[in-house]
Formats: structure tokens, sequence, C-alpha cells
């Protein structure tokens, strides 16, 4: 059941890095101005954040696989409407729709597979979940290029929409309802705040602050460093292959023994450990000019998220109850989204060049690693 959940994982993940190559050409063949074609862009993030809030409510109520289920089947039928937009217009009102019902999925998947995960091995399970995320990142954009290459753009949004329904239909007749029912238990408080409760526990926060942080800085290295590679005259591949070396190293790290280390230390000081050396690594794109280093920079800020990805998962899973952990990932998720515009839009609207760019993210991570690691030293003491 585990190996379901996790395709249900690199499903979900998938379908978001295949179009990550392909929305902004695709907006450009349409006619679209500029305008249109960055918030065909940013409206997917935009709606994905209500989708997750969205379902994590749901997920309490009517239980992980029914809104799995749901986000699964109206997922794949939105991509194969791409098949048919004919102006940029109507491609930002599909991705706002396709934001919004892939939003669910996440939260969905990953409240599932805490079900299954066993006491003790909660941080190498949700590091085995991370590679998944690893993969699907790299495999994504990689299937765009092959497939948008060889058949077309719409094909891809047609294999990924089959991909979806065959998902779909396993989620609904293979997954047990029992895995995860809507709680109606827990404290009545908890069950008349909506979200507000889950800012009351402390080692939670300390995971959201960590996942807006990393996403934040993933968002500024997405947008600056394509742009410092094309400024060194490095070739447009290198740009890829240097994000995806972040991938790599991640993977590595979640799949390897070192993954003893999620369950073996606290998640709270291995989140904090990610953060300071995500920090570090901003600092070093800074200030280096020659390509070995920035790969061996992006192998750092692997290394950083690795530690964090994992850890921040574990914190949900052992700080919430089963009845909550759909609003938990689903807030969880939605600050995935948040960080990501925030760190990319932060940039542009500020207009840094690229090393103060850099450092600038470098900042802002540190910062907040300085808050998480006040919060963690004030409850040690």
């Amino acid at each position: 059941m585990k190996l379901l959940i996790n395709l249900f994982v690199i499903v979900a993940f998938f379908d978001m890095f295949t179009q990550l190559p392909i929305i902004t050409p695709m907006a450009k063949d349409l006619g679209a101005a500029p305008f249109v074609m960055g918030l065909a862009v940013a409206v997917y993030s935009v709606t994905n954040m209500l989708g997750n809030v969205l379902a994590g409510r749901s997920i309490d109520r009517i239980g992980a696989k029914k809104v799995l289920t749901l986000g699964l089947g109206l997922t794949a039928l939105i991509l194969l409407v791409y098949t048919r937009v004919k102006t940029g217009q109507q491609l930002v009102l599909l991705r706002s729709a396709h934001g919004l019902t892939a939003g669910l999925l996440a939260p969905s998947a990953f409240t599932l597979m805490a079900q299954l995960t066993k006491a003790g091995r909660e941080g190498k399970d949700m590091a085995q979940s991370g590679a998944v995320v690893g993969t699907a990142a790299i495999l994504g954009p990689a299937f765009s290029g092959i497939v948008g290459g060889r058949l077309g753009l719409s094909w891809i949004f047609v294999f990924v929409s089959l991909l979806m329904l065959a998902c779909a239909a396993l989620a609904g007749l293979v997954v047990p309802g029992q895995l995860h029912r809507p709680g109606t238990g827990g404290k009545r408080e908890e069950e008349t705040e909506g979200f507000s409760f889950l800012f009351k526990n402390r080692s939670l926060v300390n995971a959201y602050i960590g996942c807006f942080a990393v996403t934040f800085t993933l968002g500024v290295v997405t947008y600056v460093l394509p742009l410092k590679v094309q400024e060194l005259s490095l070739g447009v591949a290198a740009a890829g292959t240097m994000i995806s070396t972040f991938g790599i190293v991640a993977i590595a790290v979640f799949l390897l023994p070192t993954n003893n280390i999620f369950d073996r230390y606290d998640p709270q000081k291995l989140t904090l450990a990610g953060m300071v050396i995500i920090s570090l690594s901003l600092a070093v794109l800074a200030v280096v000019v020659d390509a070995a280093l920035i790969y061996g920079a992006m192998g750092i800020f692997g290394l950083g998220f690795a530690f964090m990805f994992p850890s921040m998962n574990n914190i949900i899973v052992r700080s919430v109850a089963e009845n909550h952990r759909g609003k938990a990932f689903g807030l969880f998720y939605a600050l995935f989204s948040l960080g990501v515009i925030a760190g990319s839009m932060g940039v542009g609207a500020l207009n840094l060049g690229l090393n103060a760019a850099y450092l600038f993210g470098s900042g802002v991570m540190f910062i907040l690693a300085v808050t998480v690691g006040l919060r963690v030293s004030r409850v040690a003491s």
C-alpha cells in the first residue's frame, strides 16, 4: 500500500513539474502579452494555495481517500482541456482551475502516507516520500522536453491526464476507506477554530516557518540562476542541470543509509541545520563565477533541503492528531506555494542585481533560521 501511495505522490508532483518548462512557450504561441504570460505561470500557484487549504478542511471532514480521488479525476479532465485552448486569457482561466484541483492532491496523499508510517520510522518514511518528490522534479521536465519535442505540447497533457485517470481509479478501488477516516474525536476547541489551533503548537509553527523559508529561497534560485548562467555564458542547458544537482543530492540523502538520521535526531534541530546550510549555499552562489563551484553550491543547497523536507513532515506526523492532519498538511503545502511566489516575485519587485538577490535570499533564510533556533532553544531551556 505504501508503494501505491508513493505513486500518487509522484503523480501529483509530476503533473506540476511537467508543466514548468512549457506554460510560458505555450502562452507565447497563443499570442499572449508578456503580462498574460507571467499571469499564466503565477495564477497556478495562487489557486494551488487555495486548493491546499480546501483540501485540509475536506480531508478532516470526508477522508483523504475521497479528496485524493476527486482531485485526481478533476485534474485529469482539466488537463484534457489544455488541448482546446485558443487564447492567452483562456489559458489563464484554465491554469486557475488546474491549480485549485491540483491543490487537493499533495495534502491528501501525504495524509494517507502519514497513516502508514510506523512509530520510530516517521522520519525515514517521509525521507523516502521526499525522494519520490525529487524524482518527479527530475523526470517531469525531461518528459515534457522529449514528448513535446517529438509529438507536440498537446500530447504532454494527454499522457499526464491518462496517468491521472488511472491513479484516480486505483485510489477509488484499491485504497481502503479505513486507512484515513474523518475524525470526530479530539478537543472541541480544535474543532471550532479552523486552522488557528495549529499555530498554538510551537514545533508545528517551526515546521511552517521552515517550509516558507526553504520555498522562498527556492523561488529566489529558480528566478536568479538562469539569469546568472546566461550572464556567465555557460550555455542554455547549464541552468537545468544545476537545478537538477540540488535534486540529485537530496534524493541521495533521502535513500542512502543517511536517512537514519531523520529518526535518530530531533526533527526541529535537523530543520534548523538545513536552514543554516541553505543560507550558506546562497551566500556562496552570490560570490562564485566558476561553473564547477556553482554546481557545488547547488549540491550544498540540496543537502540543506534534504535535511529539511522529511524533518518538517515528520514534525507534522508527530505533533498533530490523526483527525487533524488534513488541515496540518493543507496549510503546510499552502505555505510551500506561497514561499515560491514570494521568493521569485519579491526579488523581481525589488529589482535587485543577481548577486544581491542571492544575498537577499540568504539573509531572509538566516533571519528565519535564527527565529527557529531561538524558539527551539527556549523550549529546551
